[in-house]
């Protein structure tokens, strides 16, 4: 269902709202290059680029629907193969297209011809817009991650939240240990991980997080994609509310189609033309990782 605004919004006013955001847009980039990508089909080095993306629609989840909100329209300079794919957690089958688990092989919004690869050399899906690589994230926590139909929602903990993103069994394994310590820090009580940068109460390993929860979902979220981009990154709540929203209503076996939640608007404009994943270690860290165990 559409939020409670959205077809209250007269649609010249939407159109002209969009237009000027792209001006804006234009005009504010911080390039070097003024040059639109011919093609995502790039092997390395990638270029890159910096896009306008805005919702369609408001989400249900994230306000009281007595409060305004409007569409949001934002950019990201999008450097790493993270952000390049708009694929957050960097969810990776590390086997041929063919062979890749039928939810990822169907999700909507999927760009099945692009070809951009990890440090491993495996091919990272690549999604349309971000709202799509946000819900295939969720749809994978609470659908697929762990021994398979989703990670113990909702009393997970970041402890098996590392299993499953390393994908293995034990918590004891080097790969789940590694992400751990890149969760939550070091020392059990240290808490200098990346999730100090978004919880404000000390967490554990085996702090129970309730992923239901709006708040605590958004939290761990953020902590996760820091990990896969090398750095916090900057989607708006909205956008990532609306992920969440998409992936519900594709295991409701509603009939979802991405544009009617985001869409690009303008050209995609080069940035810069460095290496992607070279720049910081964390990012080759979870090359080996294997998700879609089927």
């Amino acid at each position: 269902m559409p939020g409670p605004y959205t077809s209250e919004l007269p649609s010249l006013l939407i159109t002209i709202s969009r237009a000027l955001s792209t001006i804006i847009a234009a005009l504010i980039l911080p390039v070097s290059v003024l040059e639109v990508l011919a093609s995502e089909k790039q092997s390395p080095p990638y270029n890159s680029f910096r896009n306008t993306e805005c919702t369609k629609r408001i989400a249900n989840t994230y306000h009281h629907v007595s409060s305004y909100r409007p569409l949001i329209c934002y950019s990201i300079n999008r450097h790493t193969v993270t952000e390049r794919t708009k694929n957050w957690s960097a969810i990776t089958p590390q086997k041929p297209y063919a062979s890749w688990p039928e939810y990822i092989k169907n999700w909507p919004g999927l760009e099945s011809s692009v070809q951009i690869r990890d440090g491993a050399g495996n091919v990272v899906p690549s999604l349309k817009t971000d709202v799509v690589g946000i819900g295939l994230w969720w749809f994978w926590i609470s659908r697929v991650a762990g021994p398979g139909d989703g990670l113990n929602l909702p009393a997970t903990n970041f402890s098996e939240l590392a299993m499953a993103m390393a994908g293995v069994t034990a918590a004891s394994h080097p790969r789940a240990q590694n992400y751990l310590r890149q969760y939550i820090g070091s020392k059990e009580k240290a808490f200098d991980g990346l999730a100090s940068n978004y919880f404000q109460s000390p967490i554990n390993a085996a702090t129970v997080l309730n992923l239901l929860d709006a708040e605590t979902r958004w939290n761990v979220a953020r902590t996760v994609f820091h990990h896969e981009a090398g750095h916090a990154v900057k989607l708006p709540r909205e956008v990532f509310e609306l992920g969440v929203e998409f992936a519900e209503q594709v295991a409701q076996n509603q009939v979802v189609r991405y544009v009617d939640f985001s869409e690009i608007i303008g050209p995609s404009i080069l940035v810069s033309k460095e290496v992607v994943g070279t720049k910081k270690k964390i990012q080759k860290q979870g090359s080996q990782k294997f998700f879609g165990r089927q």
